[in-house]
This record gives structure tokens, C-alpha cells and sequence, in this order.
């Protein structure tokens, strides 16, 4: 917080001209001098600008600049100006690339549909394998077919680790979509689900 001494204008500060407003201060009357930098200023205006009146002092109040309007409309084609820190970049970005902020003022947030895609694709890994083995055990279909099922198991885990990546991708573009923690979830599950119909039939092959 900005600091000053209130006092009575004295003999030392009578007819300097006030750091803020310029006018003359009068003997007796209300006054501010900073404690950082000894300037003089009428109280009525220390107390207005919240702070000391000369600039670099560091008891004068933080500003944020505001552009020109003739520096705000000159904006190249296919720019803009970020509403965060005013920077000129392309009108396409979604998240500002100098201050890291999302470029839209009202937004909403929505769920990645690439998310939930790589998530089922790890569904599908997980389950199609354990579904055709106990349709085969029931002995409605020939053996073949486990094999064509581990092949879809391994391809459909593979698919998840991949849509996972690209879930992850586009969620970190774009921060107005979230699902992230479903796409690393896609990963492992499928990730988990083809290692184990690799190395299942690997096994069984040491083992007799």
C-alpha cells in the first residue's frame, strides 16, 4: 500500500506545484508528502490517484497501459489483437501463444469426443477377447476364431493407445475441451489389453 505523510503544507513545501495536479500548495493546507521519493502532493489528490504521482516512484500506483485506438484498429488480414495482452497474432488461435490465455472472452467447456472414442476402443480391447473365449467354451464356435479375436484385441489396443495420443493432443490445443484423464485411462487399458494378448499365446507356447 502506497504510503505518504499527511501533514500541514509548512514553509519547506508552501508554493511547489502539486506532483499530480500541478497547482500551487498553500501554507496550512492539507497535505501528502511519499515516503519513498519526498514528493509533494495535495492530500485530496494523494488520495484520488491512490498513490504517488511521480512516475518510477515505487509508492505510485500499477497501471495497466491501454493501447491508442489508432494502435487497436491497425491489425494486419487474418489477424487480432489478444483481449488478454493486446498482442497482434492470427485470428485462428484458440489459445494465445504469447500469454497463454484462451483467445475467446465467453467460452464453454466440452467434452472431447476424441477422448471418449479412444476410451471405447480400449472397451473394446479389453472385452471382445474375453467375449469370443467364453462364447468358444460354450461351444458354439470353432477354435479359429479365438485367434481371429486376439488379432482385434491387439489391433483395437493399438487403435486406443493411438486415439488416446491424439485426444491428449488436441486437449492441450485447445484447453476449451477436457477429457484428458479418459484418453491416458484409453492408453493403459489398451496399452495393458494387447501386451497381455501378446505375450499370452507366447507363453503358452514356452510352456509346452
Amino acid at each position: 500500500m502506497a504510503e505518504a505523510r499527511e501533514q500541514k503544507i509548512n514553509k519547506r513545501f508552501a508554493g511547489m506545484a502539486c506532483t499530480l495536479c500541478g497547482d500551487a500548495l498553500l501554507l496550512g493546507e492539507d497535505g501528502a508528502i511519499c515516503d519513498a521519493c519526498d514528493s509533494s502532493h495535495h492530500a485530496p489528490c494523494w488520495r484520488e490517484n491512490e498513490g504517488c504521482g511521480k512516475a518510477g516512484c515505487i509508492n505510485a500506483p500499477f497501471k495497466i497501459p491501454s493501447l491508442p485506438a489508432e494502435e487497436e484498429d491497425n491489425v494486419e488480414p487474418d489477424m487480432m489483437r489478444c483481449p488478454h495482452c493486446h498482442k497482434s497474432i492470427h485470428n485462428w488461435k484458440i489459445v494465445c501463444p504469447i500469454c497463454g490465455q484462451i483467445t475467446e472472452l465467453n467460452y464453454e467447456r466440452k467434452f472431447s469426443p476424441a477422448a471418449r472414442n479412444a476410451f471405447l476402443f480400449s472397451l473394446a480391447a479389453l472385452l471382445l477377447p474375453l467375449i469370443v473365449q467364453i462364447i468358444v467354451a460354450s461351444g458354439s464356435v470353432t477354435n479359429p476364431l479365438i485367434r481371429h479375436s486376439t488379432f482385434a484385441g491387439i489391433y483395437f489396443g493399438y487403435k486406443a493407445i493411438e486415439k488416446g495420443g491424439i485426444a491428449k493432443e488436441i486437449i492441450r490445443k485447445d484447453p476449451r475441451n477436457y477429457g484428458r484423464g479418459l484418453a491416458i485411462a484409453a492408453q493403459i487399458i489398451g496399452g495393458i489389453s494387447a501386451v497381455r494378448l501378446i505375450l499370452g499365446p507366447l507363453l503358452t507356447l514356452l510352456l509346452l
